[in-house]
């Protein structure tokens, strides 16, 4: 079985519960709609429940603990509560297309396939929103294909030194690896795709697409980016030394390539 994971927090009036979780809505009615044969696992935390979501017989509705404060400590409770042994990561301003599943798992199938062989890590969807790669306006070598107005690249499944979530695939076993989610918001993406790659496992950009409304998901508690950022970096430095020597390069080199 595949379970599709939502963790949510957000902050509202809870006499409007539409509005406090439209995104929510937007993104598991989607899954609703067009990944059916899913497991659709949704935890959520805030002022009240969520409404507004399409009836569901594969729905599993569940609160977050009080003590879930960050990205990566909710989708670990999450994951925990899916029953699925592959899992699609996605974010709660994320919203699938009819074609985004099945491409993806597609994709998936064929790197499974692949000769020679590979482990696949994180198979992340492609975005208007995202990171690298994953960003459906990189070109990422490829050429204009006349009026179709795309990349001859998006045709194609490519490997990435790290990717983002936003909708991605993932086997379990990966994650429990290298013991799940760290209990971080800012740099949680960049610290397991590291620790998965160091053991053997190769991420990959789909050719599924998944609009992105970004930076729309917040903490239950309003913490502003910033503190965010600070946080992450705290507990890296604390906890994680190794890969704060791997952030301090990426920051050398992307200083190095700016322009003066």
């Amino acid at each position: 079985m595949v379970s599709i994971v939502i963790a949510s927090a957000r902050r509202g009036d809870p006499a409007r519960p539409l509005a406090t979780w439209a995104d929510l809505i937007m993104a598991a009615n989607s899954a609703t709609l067009y990944a059916p044969d899913c497991e659709l696992v949704i935890a959520w935390k805030g002022p009240c429940p969520p409404e507004g979501l399409l009836p569901n017989p594969r729905m599993v509705l569940v609160r977050q603990p009080g003590d879930a404060r960050s990205y990566g400590e909710a989708y670990q409770f999450a994951v925990e509560r899916a029953s699925g042994d592959e899992l699609i990561l996605l974010n709660d301003d994320a919203v699938l297309l009819p074609t985004t599943v099945p491409i993806l798992l597609e994709d998936v199938e064929l790197l499974r396939r692949h000769r020679p062989p590979v482990r696949p890590g994180f198979v992340a969807c492609r975005s208007n929103v995202a990171p690298g790669p994953q960003n459906i306006r990189s070109a990422n070598g490829g050429t204009l294909e006349g009026g179709l107005m795309r990349w001859t690249t998006e045709q194609s499944i490519l490997a990435a030194e790290r990717v983002s979530p936003i909708a991605a695939w993932i086997e379990r076993r990966a994650l429990d690896e290298i013991g799940g989610f760290p209990p971080i918001n800012w740099f949680s993406d960049d610290l397991m795709c590291w620790d998965l790659s160091r053991r053997g496992y190769t991420h990959f950009v789909s050719r599924a697409y998944v609009h992105h409304v970004g930076m729309r998901a917040t903490t239950e508690d309003g913490t502003t980016p910033g503190q965010l950022l600070e946080e992450g970096l705290a507990w890296v430095r604390r906890h994680r030394p190794d890969f704060l020597a791997v952030l301090e390069a990426r920051a050398r080199e992307t200083a190095a390539g700016a322009p003066r």
